[in-house]
Protein backbone atom coordinates (compact mmCIF):
# COMPACT_ATOMS: atom_id res chain seq x y z
CA UNK A 1 0.00 0.00 0.00
CA UNK A 2 2.62 2.21 0.95
CA UNK A 3 4.38 1.87 -2.20
CA UNK A 4 0.58 2.33 -4.30
CA UNK A 5 1.08 6.10 -2.14
CA UNK A 6 4.33 6.92 -3.20
CA UNK A 7 3.93 6.57 -6.93
CA UNK A 8 0.78 8.71 -7.03
CA UNK A 9 2.54 11.17 -4.90
CA UNK A 10 5.45 11.20 -7.62
CA UNK A 11 3.08 11.60 -10.46
CA UNK A 12 0.97 14.92 -8.41
CA UNK A 13 4.54 16.73 -8.68
CA UNK A 14 4.41 16.07 -12.27
CA UNK A 15 4.92 19.97 -14.44
CA UNK A 16 1.82 21.43 -14.23
CA UNK A 17 1.19 21.57 -17.63
CA UNK A 18 -0.30 18.20 -17.46
CA UNK A 19 -3.44 19.77 -16.06
CA UNK A 20 -3.81 20.62 -19.52
CA UNK A 21 -4.82 17.25 -20.29
CA UNK A 22 -7.52 17.01 -17.87
CA UNK A 23 -10.78 16.29 -19.36
CA UNK A 24 -13.55 18.93 -20.24
CA UNK A 25 -17.46 19.11 -19.95
CA UNK A 26 -19.30 21.32 -21.30
CA UNK A 27 -23.22 21.28 -19.15
CA UNK A 28 -26.31 22.32 -20.97
CA UNK A 29 -27.35 26.46 -20.52
CA UNK A 30 -28.99 26.68 -16.97
CA UNK A 31 -32.49 26.97 -16.78
CA UNK A 32 -33.92 29.56 -14.39
CA UNK A 33 -35.29 28.72 -10.73
CA UNK A 34 -35.75 28.73 -7.65
CA UNK A 35 -34.13 26.95 -4.48
CA UNK A 36 -36.54 25.99 -1.18
CA UNK A 37 -33.08 25.72 0.56
CA UNK A 38 -31.77 29.15 0.14
CA UNK A 39 -31.86 31.52 2.81
CA UNK A 40 -30.23 34.74 2.02
CA UNK A 41 -29.20 37.14 4.19
CA UNK A 42 -28.05 41.32 4.59
CA UNK A 43 -24.50 40.82 4.97
CA UNK A 44 -22.91 43.60 2.77
CA UNK A 45 -19.83 43.22 1.17
CA UNK A 46 -19.48 39.81 3.01
CA UNK A 47 -16.24 37.54 1.16
CA UNK A 48 -16.11 34.64 3.73
CA UNK A 49 -19.41 32.63 5.58
CA UNK A 50 -18.79 29.96 8.21
CA UNK A 51 -21.70 28.16 10.30
CA UNK A 52 -21.68 26.38 13.41
CA UNK A 53 -24.22 23.86 13.23
CA UNK A 54 -23.04 22.58 16.86
CA UNK A 55 -24.11 26.72 18.34
CA UNK A 56 -26.74 27.23 15.61
CA UNK A 57 -24.05 30.51 14.74
CA UNK A 58 -23.42 32.26 11.39
CA UNK A 59 -20.63 34.36 10.84
CA UNK A 60 -19.87 36.40 8.07
CA UNK A 61 -16.45 38.18 7.25
CA UNK A 62 -16.84 41.34 5.42
CA UNK A 63 -14.52 43.16 2.99
CA UNK A 64 -13.30 46.95 3.46
CA UNK A 65 -16.33 48.53 2.24
CA UNK A 66 -18.29 47.54 5.31
CA UNK A 67 -17.49 49.90 8.33
CA UNK A 68 -19.67 48.40 10.82
CA UNK A 69 -17.40 45.15 11.76
CA UNK A 70 -15.23 42.67 10.50
CA UNK A 71 -17.37 39.72 11.49
CA UNK A 72 -21.18 39.52 11.87
CA UNK A 73 -22.08 37.36 13.93
CA UNK A 74 -26.09 35.80 13.52
CA UNK A 75 -28.16 33.16 15.66
CA UNK A 76 -29.86 30.83 14.24
CA UNK A 77 -32.59 29.58 15.69
CA UNK A 78 -34.47 25.77 16.50
CA UNK A 79 -35.48 25.63 12.96
CA UNK A 80 -32.39 27.79 11.14
CA UNK A 81 -33.85 30.83 10.73
CA UNK A 82 -31.47 33.65 11.25
CA UNK A 83 -32.28 36.64 13.70
CA UNK A 84 -32.91 39.55 12.29
CA UNK A 85 -30.26 41.17 13.63
CA UNK A 86 -26.31 40.64 14.01
CA UNK A 87 -23.42 41.05 16.51
CA UNK A 88 -20.92 43.01 14.98
CA UNK A 89 -17.50 42.46 16.17
CA UNK A 90 -14.61 44.82 15.41
CA UNK A 91 -11.20 43.31 15.05
CA UNK A 92 -8.30 44.83 16.79
CA UNK A 93 -5.22 46.85 14.73
CA UNK A 94 -2.07 49.03 15.82
CA UNK A 95 -2.91 52.59 16.68
CA UNK A 96 -0.24 52.93 13.39
CA UNK A 97 -2.30 51.42 10.88
CA UNK A 98 -5.59 53.50 11.83
CA UNK A 99 -5.90 54.64 7.93
CA UNK A 100 -5.34 51.58 6.61
CA UNK A 101 -8.62 48.88 6.15
CA UNK A 102 -8.36 45.59 7.69
CA UNK A 103 -10.52 42.83 6.55
CA UNK A 104 -11.29 38.85 6.85
CA UNK A 105 -10.06 36.14 4.69
CA UNK A 106 -10.96 33.25 7.03
CA UNK A 107 -13.16 32.06 10.15
CA UNK A 108 -13.75 28.68 11.73
CA UNK A 109 -15.73 27.76 14.88
CA UNK A 110 -14.24 25.22 17.22
CA UNK A 111 -16.58 21.88 16.99
CA UNK A 112 -17.01 21.68 20.84
CA UNK A 113 -16.36 24.47 22.12
CA UNK A 114 -18.17 28.39 22.05
CA UNK A 115 -15.24 29.55 20.51
CA UNK A 116 -14.80 31.57 17.07
CA UNK A 117 -11.72 31.92 15.23
CA UNK A 118 -11.11 34.84 12.79
CA UNK A 119 -7.89 35.64 10.27
CA UNK A 120 -7.25 38.84 9.70
CA UNK A 121 -5.27 40.93 6.79
CA UNK A 122 -4.57 44.55 6.23
CA UNK A 123 -4.22 46.26 2.91
CA UNK A 124 -0.90 46.77 3.08
CA UNK A 125 1.11 46.08 -0.08
CA UNK A 126 3.58 43.19 0.19
CA UNK A 127 6.81 43.56 -1.78
CA UNK A 128 9.53 40.96 -1.97
CA UNK A 129 12.30 41.40 -0.38
CA UNK A 130 11.22 41.75 3.21
CA UNK A 131 11.30 42.18 5.98
CA UNK A 132 13.37 45.57 4.53
CA UNK A 133 10.64 46.96 3.28
CA UNK A 134 7.82 46.10 5.59
CA UNK A 135 6.48 49.05 7.75
CA UNK A 136 7.33 48.94 11.44
CA UNK A 137 3.16 48.63 12.27
CA UNK A 138 2.51 46.18 10.14
CA UNK A 139 4.78 43.88 12.14
CA UNK A 140 2.60 44.73 15.01
CA UNK A 141 -0.45 43.29 13.16
CA UNK A 142 -1.88 40.34 14.64
CA UNK A 143 -3.50 38.34 12.05
CA UNK A 144 -5.18 35.27 14.05
CA UNK A 145 -8.23 36.63 16.61
CA UNK A 146 -10.04 34.34 18.83
CA UNK A 147 -13.23 34.94 20.41
CA UNK A 148 -15.23 33.77 23.76
CA UNK A 149 -19.24 33.55 22.03
CA UNK A 150 -20.21 32.25 25.61
CA UNK A 151 -19.51 36.02 26.33
CA UNK A 152 -22.22 38.81 25.92
CA UNK A 153 -21.05 40.38 23.96
CA UNK A 154 -18.45 38.16 22.64
CA UNK A 155 -14.96 37.93 24.38
CA UNK A 156 -11.56 38.71 22.83
CA UNK A 157 -9.47 35.95 24.67
CA UNK A 158 -6.19 36.91 22.76
CA UNK A 159 -5.01 37.90 18.94
CA UNK A 160 -1.51 36.52 17.96
CA UNK A 161 0.27 36.15 15.05
CA UNK A 162 2.78 39.09 13.87
CA UNK A 163 5.82 39.55 12.35
CA UNK A 164 8.09 38.70 9.27
CA UNK A 165 7.14 34.87 9.49
CA UNK A 166 3.62 36.23 8.47
CA UNK A 167 2.30 37.53 4.70
CA UNK A 168 0.36 40.99 4.35
CA UNK A 169 -1.92 42.18 1.95
CA UNK A 170 -3.24 39.21 0.73
CA UNK A 171 -6.77 38.17 -0.76
CA UNK A 172 -7.01 34.98 0.76
CA UNK A 173 -6.28 32.33 3.70
CA UNK A 174 -8.83 30.64 5.59
CA UNK A 175 -8.52 29.03 8.75
CA UNK A 176 -10.27 25.04 9.59
CA UNK A 177 -10.62 23.10 13.21
CA UNK A 178 -9.87 19.30 12.51
CA UNK A 179 -13.46 17.77 13.92
CA UNK A 180 -12.04 16.86 17.24
CA UNK A 181 -11.16 20.16 18.11
CA UNK A 182 -7.62 19.21 18.14
CA UNK A 183 -5.73 21.67 15.43
CA UNK A 184 -6.34 25.04 14.40
CA UNK A 185 -5.10 25.38 10.48
CA UNK A 186 -3.93 29.06 9.56
CA UNK A 187 -2.79 30.11 6.20
CA UNK A 188 -0.05 32.62 5.11
CA UNK A 189 3.32 32.27 6.81
CA UNK A 190 6.65 33.04 4.45
CA UNK A 191 9.90 30.86 5.05
CA UNK A 192 11.91 33.67 6.91
CA UNK A 193 14.81 33.58 4.40
CA UNK A 194 12.72 33.27 1.28
CA UNK A 195 10.23 36.12 1.12
CA UNK A 196 8.59 34.34 -1.99
CA UNK A 197 8.11 30.79 -0.32
CA UNK A 198 4.78 30.87 1.12
CA UNK A 199 3.23 28.08 3.46
CA UNK A 200 0.40 27.50 5.72
CA UNK A 201 0.93 25.65 9.36
CA UNK A 202 -1.18 24.33 12.33
CA UNK A 203 -1.48 25.08 15.92
CA UNK A 204 -2.21 22.38 18.28
CA UNK A 205 -5.45 23.37 20.55
CA UNK A 206 -5.66 23.16 24.39
CA UNK A 207 -8.96 22.28 26.05
CA UNK A 208 -9.91 25.86 26.49
CA UNK A 209 -9.68 26.09 22.74
CA UNK A 210 -6.61 28.32 22.89
CA UNK A 211 -3.52 27.88 20.23
CA UNK A 212 -0.78 26.20 21.82
CA UNK A 213 2.65 26.18 20.77
CA UNK A 214 4.27 24.07 24.41
CA UNK A 215 2.03 21.87 26.61
CA UNK A 216 1.22 23.98 30.44
CA UNK A 217 -0.68 23.18 33.27
CA UNK A 218 -1.15 26.70 34.42
CA UNK A 219 -4.52 28.38 34.26
CA UNK A 220 -6.19 29.66 31.58
CA UNK A 221 -5.20 33.77 32.03
CA UNK A 222 -1.89 32.61 32.91
CA UNK A 223 -1.44 30.82 29.70
CA UNK A 224 -2.94 33.34 27.73
CA UNK A 225 -0.34 36.19 28.96
CA UNK A 226 2.32 33.74 28.49
CA UNK A 227 0.93 33.41 24.37
CA UNK A 228 0.96 37.71 24.23
CA UNK A 229 4.34 37.66 25.92
CA UNK A 230 5.53 34.88 22.88
CA UNK A 231 3.70 37.23 20.37
CA UNK A 232 4.99 40.57 21.51
CA UNK A 233 8.38 39.23 20.66
CA UNK A 234 7.71 37.31 17.57
CA UNK A 235 7.90 34.21 18.80
CA UNK A 236 4.36 32.56 18.78
CA UNK A 237 5.58 30.75 15.34
CA UNK A 238 2.93 27.60 14.44
CA UNK A 239 5.26 24.05 15.74
CA UNK A 240 4.08 22.20 12.04
CA UNK A 241 4.51 23.95 9.07
CA UNK A 242 4.59 23.02 5.65
CA UNK A 243 7.66 21.70 3.48
CA UNK A 244 9.43 24.65 1.70
CA UNK A 245 8.33 24.44 -1.81
CA UNK A 246 7.93 27.36 -4.10
CA UNK A 247 7.98 25.90 -7.68
CA UNK A 248 4.74 23.99 -8.17
CA UNK A 249 2.35 24.15 -4.72
CA UNK A 250 2.98 27.73 -3.07
CA UNK A 251 3.75 30.24 -5.47
CA UNK A 252 3.58 33.69 -4.74
CA UNK A 253 0.06 35.11 -5.81
CA UNK A 254 -2.42 37.47 -4.47
CA UNK A 255 -4.29 34.76 -2.31
CA UNK A 256 -1.25 33.72 -0.17
CA UNK A 257 -1.25 29.81 0.65
CA UNK A 258 -3.88 27.98 2.80
CA UNK A 259 -6.62 29.51 0.26
CA UNK A 260 -9.35 26.68 1.48
CA UNK A 261 -8.83 23.98 4.42
CA UNK A 262 -10.92 20.92 5.44
CA UNK A 263 -9.46 18.62 7.77
CA UNK A 264 -9.19 14.89 6.80
CA UNK A 265 -9.61 13.56 10.66
CA UNK A 266 -7.53 14.66 12.85
CA UNK A 267 -4.15 13.59 10.65
CA UNK A 268 -4.33 14.97 7.47
CA UNK A 269 -6.20 18.60 5.50
CA UNK A 270 -6.95 19.33 1.95
CA UNK A 271 -5.63 22.47 1.12
CA UNK A 272 -6.40 24.80 -1.89
CA UNK A 273 -2.90 27.06 -3.01
CA UNK A 274 -2.74 28.90 -6.28
CA UNK A 275 -1.98 25.84 -8.59
CA UNK A 276 -4.64 23.57 -7.31
CA UNK A 277 -5.21 20.59 -4.24
CA UNK A 278 -2.75 19.56 -1.87
CA UNK A 279 -3.07 17.10 0.51
CA UNK A 280 -0.50 17.90 3.98
CA UNK A 281 -0.06 14.79 6.63
CA UNK A 282 2.47 16.42 8.85
CA UNK A 283 2.97 13.42 10.78
CA UNK A 284 4.22 11.11 7.51
CA UNK A 285 6.85 10.69 6.85
CA UNK A 286 6.34 9.19 3.35
CA UNK A 287 4.03 11.65 1.87
CA UNK A 288 3.87 14.70 4.20
CA UNK A 289 2.76 16.93 1.08
CA UNK A 290 1.50 16.43 -2.51
CA UNK A 291 -0.62 18.24 -4.45
CA UNK A 292 -2.92 17.93 -7.86
CA UNK A 293 -2.72 20.88 -10.28
CA UNK A 294 -6.55 22.45 -12.06
CA UNK A 295 -6.17 23.45 -15.30
CA UNK A 296 -7.12 27.21 -13.82
CA UNK A 297 -4.60 29.01 -12.12
CA UNK A 298 -5.57 31.44 -9.00
CA UNK A 299 -8.43 31.79 -5.73
CA UNK A 300 -8.28 27.85 -5.65
CA UNK A 301 -11.87 26.99 -2.96
CA UNK A 302 -13.27 23.61 -2.60
CA UNK A 303 -16.14 21.33 -0.81
CA UNK A 304 -15.75 17.76 -0.16
CA UNK A 305 -18.61 15.39 -0.18
CA UNK A 306 -18.92 14.19 3.05
CA UNK A 307 -19.59 10.38 2.45
CA UNK A 308 -18.58 10.24 -1.28
CA UNK A 309 -14.78 10.47 -2.67
CA UNK A 310 -15.18 13.74 -4.59
CA UNK A 311 -14.04 17.43 -4.14
CA UNK A 312 -15.39 20.45 -5.77
CA UNK A 313 -13.30 23.32 -6.12
CA UNK A 314 -13.52 26.74 -8.05
CA UNK A 315 -9.77 28.25 -9.34
CA UNK A 316 -10.18 31.67 -10.20
CA UNK A 317 -8.42 35.47 -10.53
CA UNK A 318 -11.77 37.20 -12.17
CA UNK A 319 -15.07 35.36 -12.92
CA UNK A 320 -14.77 31.89 -14.94
CA UNK A 321 -17.56 29.62 -16.16
CA UNK A 322 -16.30 26.19 -14.46
CA UNK A 323 -15.75 24.00 -11.60
CA UNK A 324 -13.90 21.11 -11.14
CA UNK A 325 -14.33 17.43 -9.69
CA UNK A 326 -11.64 15.65 -8.21
CA UNK A 327 -11.21 12.60 -6.06
CA UNK A 328 -9.71 11.46 -2.63
CA UNK A 329 -9.06 8.44 -0.68
CA UNK A 330 -8.63 9.19 3.07
CA UNK A 331 -7.20 12.51 1.52
CA UNK A 332 -4.41 11.44 -0.65
CA UNK A 333 -5.73 12.81 -4.02
CA UNK A 334 -5.93 10.83 -6.73
CA UNK A 335 -7.21 10.60 -10.73
CA UNK A 336 -7.26 13.72 -12.97
CA UNK A 337 -9.90 16.45 -12.15
CA UNK A 338 -12.46 16.73 -14.38
CA UNK A 339 -13.39 20.76 -15.57
CA UNK A 340 -17.42 21.00 -15.82
CA UNK A 341 -18.18 24.07 -17.95
CA UNK A 342 -21.79 26.03 -17.27
CA UNK A 343 -22.32 27.78 -20.62
CA UNK A 344 -23.27 31.45 -19.72
CA UNK A 345 -22.09 32.10 -16.25
CA UNK A 346 -19.58 33.93 -14.39
CA UNK A 347 -18.61 31.94 -11.20
CA UNK A 348 -17.05 34.15 -8.50
CA UNK A 349 -17.08 31.72 -5.26
CA UNK A 350 -16.38 28.24 -3.64
CA UNK A 351 -18.81 25.43 -3.96
CA UNK A 352 -21.20 24.33 -1.71
CA UNK A 353 -22.33 20.17 -1.52
CA UNK A 354 -25.67 19.45 -0.37
CA UNK A 355 -25.22 15.53 0.00
CA UNK A 356 -29.23 15.07 1.30
CA UNK A 357 -30.81 16.52 -1.84
CA UNK A 358 -27.96 15.40 -4.15
CA UNK A 359 -26.95 18.60 -4.95
CA UNK A 360 -23.90 21.27 -5.70
CA UNK A 361 -23.86 25.27 -5.55
CA UNK A 362 -21.72 27.69 -6.93
CA UNK A 363 -21.97 31.09 -6.56
CA UNK A 364 -21.39 33.84 -9.29
CA UNK A 365 -22.50 36.91 -10.69
CA UNK A 366 -26.18 38.34 -9.04
CA UNK A 367 -26.86 33.90 -8.97
CA UNK A 368 -26.49 31.06 -7.49
CA UNK A 369 -25.70 27.96 -9.75
CA UNK A 370 -27.36 24.39 -8.59
CA UNK A 371 -26.13 21.34 -10.37
CA UNK A 372 -27.99 17.77 -9.72
CA UNK A 373 -25.04 15.17 -8.52
CA UNK A 374 -26.01 11.60 -9.38
CA UNK A 375 -25.39 8.56 -7.06
CA UNK A 376 -21.62 8.77 -7.51
CA UNK A 377 -20.94 12.32 -6.80
CA UNK A 378 -20.98 13.35 -10.65
CA UNK A 379 -22.95 16.31 -11.86
CA UNK A 380 -25.93 15.33 -14.57
CA UNK A 381 -28.83 17.13 -15.96
CA UNK A 382 -29.22 20.96 -16.85
CA UNK A 383 -28.17 23.16 -14.27
CA UNK A 384 -30.33 26.08 -12.67
CA UNK A 385 -29.79 29.01 -12.20
CA UNK A 386 -31.02 31.39 -9.45
CA UNK A 387 -31.00 34.96 -9.00
CA UNK A 388 -29.23 36.23 -5.51
CA UNK A 389 -29.34 39.91 -5.11
CA UNK A 390 -25.08 39.93 -4.52
CA UNK A 391 -22.83 41.36 -7.25
CA UNK A 392 -20.11 39.02 -6.58
CA UNK A 393 -21.52 35.55 -4.64
CA UNK A 394 -18.73 34.66 -2.51
CA UNK A 395 -19.83 34.45 1.19
CA UNK A 396 -22.72 30.88 0.56
CA UNK A 397 -22.51 27.80 2.99
CA UNK A 398 -24.74 24.81 3.40
CA UNK A 399 -25.69 23.46 7.15
CA UNK A 400 -26.06 19.84 7.12
CA UNK A 401 -28.12 20.20 10.75
CA UNK A 402 -30.54 22.74 9.00
CA UNK A 403 -30.57 21.35 5.36
CA UNK A 404 -30.08 24.81 4.19
CA UNK A 405 -28.00 27.05 2.29
CA UNK A 406 -26.93 30.85 3.70
CA UNK A 407 -25.84 33.05 1.08
CA UNK A 408 -24.91 37.00 1.94
CA UNK A 409 -26.17 39.19 0.23
CA UNK A 410 -26.14 42.74 -0.07
CA UNK A 411 -29.02 46.02 0.87
CA UNK A 412 -31.26 46.59 -1.32
CA UNK A 413 -31.61 50.09 -2.90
Amino acid sequence: MRCVIAVACLVMWLPLWRAEAQPKVTLPMPKPGQLDALVPVMAHSARVVTVSDTHGLLAFGHWTSFADGQVSLIRLDAKGTPAASAVYLKLPKPAGLLKNKNYVTGMAFHPKLPILYAWQDIDGHYTNPVPATTPAEVKQFDHLCVYNLAKDPPELMVHVCRGDEFLFGQQGGALAVDPTGSYLYVPNLREIKNAGSLRFARFPLDADGLPIIAESKDPAPARIKKIEELNTAEKFSPPQITPIEYVHLFNLNAYGSGHCFVPIGKDAVIAGGYQGLMTWRPDDKHATLHGLPLRNSGHVQFAVHPSLPAIFATSHYSPQNSFFRAEHIDGYLTLLPKQYVIEGSKLTGPPAVFSKAKKLAVGGENALYIIDLDDHGFPTGVPTRVLVNCPQVRAMVYSERFERAYVGVEVSK
